[in-house]
């Protein structure tokens, strides 16, 4: 639709728009560290809700929030402070937990620097058991990907809610894990490690520092905030960063993520990217959709 009409979109996923984004992009592309295997990004938030089941009591509404609006299509329930503003991110019925909330932003350098598109397969494994309306927290992911162009298989895993990847052998001891979440990307030549959205990327061992080093610019710079890139992107004065045509895909693959999990842990799902359907577990399929509510239905 967007093709269609012309309209400019963005993602809020602002680390797009940042230095480290695209340098991230050039070195790979480069080969600074090598062909790529495997990617680990993490993400410190969750827990935005807790325990089980749905909230208690039924409180009147805020004046000046319209319940039934905000509702959208999710299915009719009470008015709760649990769920919104902001915790929504908690609950199945209008959120997915920390992963689909982080990992756009954490995973997007790596994301669109290695070309991904739809994985293969994933599985998804979490510290407690999946409660039917309270997001999970403690969420381990993985994403295996095929080969892309010039690219080899890589796998990619996805770790919240306190958890974090294992540290590379050639990452120095004095260099510390960004508590709110970040990526490394291990290449046969070295790593290259970046903070949240994609801040403060840098490469290791010594050798990969200074191949880096020697990467040129290519890719345009964004200037302004990711929020005046979208308003330059709509007065046609730029090229939006994070247009729905990339940012789609990503969130798609994000919350496969989630469909493994609530399909069951220690399961794995086959996924057909084309036809957008998990190909060996037929019930899996229930949560790429919903039911969506008389008058919301797209």
């Amino acid at each position: 639709m967007a093709r269609e009409t012309g309209v400019a979109t963005q993602m809020g996923n602002f680390g797009r728009s940042s230095e480290g984004h695209r340098q991230t992009a050039e070195w790979i592309w480069d080969g600074a560290i090598g062909p790529v295997r495997e990617v680990h990004a993490w993400g410190g938030a969750g827990g935005f809700a807790t325990g089980k089941g749905r909230p208690e009591g039924t409180p009147d509404a805020p004046a000046g929030l319209n319940w039934d609006l905000w509702l959208g299509p999710a299915e009719r329930r009470p008015y709760h402070p649990a769920y919104a503003p902001f915790n929504w991110r908690g609950w199945w019925a209008f959120g997915g937990g920390g992963m689909p909330d982080l990992a756009p932003h954490h995973l997007d350098p790596a994301f669109n620097a290695l070309k991904l598109d739809s994985p293969l397969t994933v599985e998804a494994t979490a510290a407690t058991p999946v409660d039917k309306e309270v997001c999970s927290t403690g969420v381990l992911a993985t994403y295996r990907f095929g080969p892309r162009g010039n690219m080899g298989p890589v796998t990619v895993y996805w770790y919240d809610g306190g958890l974090y990847p294992p540290r590379p052998d050639v990452l120095p001891d004095e260099v510390v894990l960004d508590s709110q979440g970040g990526g490394i990307l291990i290449g046969d030549k070295g790593i290259l490690i970046h903070e949240t959205y994609g801040d403060n990327a840098r490469l290791f061992p010594v050798s990969a520092a200074e191949a880096g080093a020697a990467v040129p610019k290519t890719i345009e710079r964004i200037t302004d905030r990711h929020e005046m890139n979208w308003v330059k992107a709509i007065k046609g004065e730029a090229k939006a960063s994070s247009p729905i045509e990339y940012a789609a895909q990503l969130t798609e693959t994000m919350l496969l993520g989630i469909v493994a999990l609530r399909t069951g842990q220690g399961r794995k799902i086959l996924y057909d990217g084309e036809q957008m359907r998990v190909t060996n577990i037929a019930e899996a399929n229930q949560y790429l959709t919903r039911e969506y509510r008389a008058g919301w239905a797209v």
